[in-house]
């Protein structure tokens, strides 16, 4: 991976390159040291799994409040950075220009203005950063009526409340971006920049969103199982191991799920989880009911009851993405 310096930005010369521009999540209410570790975290999760994944012609670009991702796998790598890295808020594939506006109506043209058809409602939305001689407003008014006028065939209407299609532009420095489409991301804080988290899993339907939930919020999962091996499902242990593997630190680890061979042990569980340095646990309700009066109250045990907040398209998403 090619890492840019932290205040760098792509190329945007007028070979209208395309990116994928990364938004943060949480991360961006932080404070500038904090922000400065997270996002971090976050570039190197994303080489990571772009790696994991076979992606290894790429560039990741630090532009402090947005990452810029280069690659010839545009549609995988946003693919994969959606759906498996925590702290991205959403990202976009763009092409990039100067912010010279001649420039920036060259790009539309090139290639945005195929995707206005006949009777479309459009918006133009436009933000900058720096120092220009338009506004965000004024941008967008430009930028609309050069389409309107080139485009007067395709009768073609303006509606900035709900329109068919929405063009947008982003203006950093002396940068532009043109880009149609989000991607959400996954939201929360950058993978194994919170603690470690020993995560009980019982064979329950609530184990997958549980684990996801820890891994969404920055949490590295130690996984102990309160049933024998046999007793897991292979497809539930090929989910756990990819989860696992997604978190660089437990990679190669060899034991990183703990299956008892005897009867649960509550006094195994607590040393387990001594040995291991992990600051919490968390279980379902259903193992909670039945063992919380054994652990020491010193030791913060998280429930998922708030597990039906977690997306099932995000955890479906999650799942549809194997490792090879």
């Amino acid at each position: 991976m090619k890492q840019n310096n932290p205040n760098s930005s792509p190329d945007a010369s007028n070979d209208y390159s395309s990116f994928i521009m990364v938004r943060f999540s949480e991360i961006a209410i932080k404070g500038s040291k904090t922000r400065k570790w997270l996002t971090k975290r976050l570039i190197s999760h994303i080489d990571y799994v772009l790696k994991l994944y076979g992606i290894s012609d790429h560039s990741v670009i630090n532009d402090y409040s947005r990452i810029f991702v280069e690659t010839s796998h545009l549609s995988l790598s946003e693919k994969l950075i959606a759906k498996l890295v925590p702290g991205v808020s959403s990202l976009s594939i763009v092409r990039s220009c100067s912010s010279d506006l001649d420039e920036i109506k060259e790009c539309v043209k090139e290639y945005f203005f195929k995707n206005f058809k006949d009777g479309m409602s459009f918006a133009v939305r436009a933000r900058r950063t720096g120092k220009h001689h338009f506004s965000s407003v004024e941008l967008g008014g430009i930028i609309g009526e050069f389409i309107l006028e080139n485009n007067s065939s395709k009768n073609l209407k303006v509606n900035l409340s709900e329109p068919d299609y929405i063009l947008q532009i982003e203006v950093r420095d002396k940068k532009a971006y043109v880009f149609d489409s989000k991607f959400k991301g996954l939201g929360g804080l950058p993978v194994e920049s919170q603690g470690r988290i020993l995560v009980l899993i019982s064979n329950e339907e609530v184990d997958i969103p549980n684990i996801l939930q820890i891994y969404k919020r920055g949490g590295s999962t130690k996984i102990y199982s309160i049933k024998k091996r046999e007793e897991t499902d292979d497809e539930t242990h090929q989910i756990l191991q990819k989860a696992l593997n997604l978190q660089p630190k437990l990679r190669n680890k060899e034991e990183r799920i703990y299956f008892p061979t005897d009867e649960f042990d509550i006094t195994h569980l607590i040393d387990f989880y001594k040995k291991n340095e992990c600051l919490a646990m968390t279980m379902s309700k259903a193992v909670f009911d039945k063992m919380a009066t054994d652990i020491p109250t010193v030791i913060p045990i998280f429930v998922p009851h708030l597990v039906v907040d977690v997306d099932k398209q995000e955890i479906e998403d999650f799942l549809s993405i194997s490792a090879d």
